[in-house]
């Protein structure tokens, strides 16, 4: 058998890292900018209490996902990643399949618990409650959160980052935007948040089905393949690889999220829109650090796998500094003009939220900076 060549192979990897950084880089930047402008729309839509249920549903249905994926979404990269680089062809097909079934399990257990504890455990001791009332939508928000995610990491794994990027949010975002503005125009009465919902709902389930036919003509290149006859990775491995995970990401989650929960506890819908809106728009700071890491993480993961990763830190920790740059320049901007840019971001009644702004800003410029504090044993994994 022909051995390949080494300096072809070289190539075809600093393309592929090339290609994929370049997809990554507009998938992240492209999609950060358009969830400025969704949640400009939904705030300028929704009444500012229904904009705050909005919010908080939201974050319910993100963590909510997370638990339904079990930590597999980050464990099926691993393994269809590994089955594609060694030709392990039924690895792919396998791990694509379980991981999906465990998945839907899950979600159904998770967005059916929800439902069930909102309506009927916290429904008559909190009757008044209006997050309550859209429990069926955020059950149903949860479940498309989940595959939504999931196709995500299934492409990345199939080593296609082109359409990770797209159907790992600016598919959605677009399908979103398009939706709410073809509904701003039609709509003769005033919006409603059930409104806003189901256009939300709407345009998850047409980028889930457009991204899932897409997998499957790709997975059928896949099966077309020759197949080794390896073993394939089992159950055990999986749930053994997914709950560490499903744990980081749960306590992650928690911890950079729940600001938002325990504000619509302690205050109302109104405190929570102006919250949630500072909180959105304070996420373009650390955009700079997800772009980079985006761009980084294949050549890391390359230089890990050659044992030549050290001689990288000095250069990401350069890079690390110098994308902390732009986030430090527009926490200043914050500083400087919080009332005139949230005023402008989500609509005049939001300008109240300035404190909010510059708070948020100051944390997410500490996260900035907490990443870029490179640790040399670490051995990369804060890329």
């Amino acid at each position: 058998m022909a051995q390949e060549n080494p300096v072809n192979g070289m190539a075809a990897l600093k393309q592929k890292l090339l290609s994929g950084s370049m997809w990554a880089f507009l998938g992240k930047a492209s999609t950060a900018v358009m969830v400025l402008v969704v949640n400009g729309l939904i705030t300028r839509m929704l009444a500012q209490a229904d904009a705050g249920l909005y919010f908080l549903g939201f974050n319910i249905a993100l963590f909510g996902a997370y638990f339904g994926l079990l930590g597999l979404e980050q464990t099926s990269v691993k393994y269809i990643a590994e089955g594609m680089e060694n030709q392990k062809y039924n690895q792919v097909i396998s791990v694509i399949r379980r991981t999906s079934f465990f998945v839907a399990c899950g979600t159904i257990l998770v967005g059916g618990g929800y439902y069930i504890a909102a309506v009927f455990l916290f429904g008559p001791i909190y009757p008044a409650s209006e997050i309550i009332a859209l429990s069926a939508f955020i059950a149903l928000w949860i479940a498309g959160n989940v595959f939504h995610l999931l196709l995500a990491e299934y492409f990345r794994g199939l080593q296609d980052i082109r359409f990770a990027s797209i159907f790992g949010g600016f598919f959605y975002n677009v399908a979103l935007i398009v939706g709410l503005l073809v509904l701003q125009l039609v709509s003769k009465a005033p919006i409603s948040l059930n409104d806003v919902l189901g256009v939300t709902l709407a345009s998850l389930i047409v980028s889930i089905i457009t991204g899932w036919v897409i997998l499957q003509f790709k997975l059928r290149s896949v099966k077309n393949k020759p197949v080794q006859n390896t073993d394939l990775v089992s159950n055990r491995v999986l749930y053994s690889t997914g709950w560490p995970i499903l744990g980081v990401t749960l306590s992650s989650f928690l911890l950079q999220q729940s600001d938002l929960w325990i504000v619509g506890i302690v205050e109302d819908t109104h405190t929570v829109a102006l919250y949630g809106a500072a909180l959105k728009l304070t996420a373009i700071v650390m955009m700079p650090i997800i772009v980079l890491n985006a761009v980084i993480a294949p050549i890391v993961a390359a230089k890990n796998g050659q044992g030549t990763l050290r001689e990288l830190e000095p250069i990401l920790r350069l890079i690390g500094g110098l994308a902390t740059l732009p986030s430090v320049g527009l926490v200043l901007l914050f500083f400087l003009f919080a009332e005139q840019i949230m005023s402008i971001a989500f609509g005049s009644i939001y300008g109240g939220a300035s404190l909010f702004l510059i708070l948020l800003s100051l944390k997410q410029l500490g996260d900035c900076v907490e990443w870029c504090m490179w640790d040399s044993d670490d051995d990369g994994r804060s890329a």
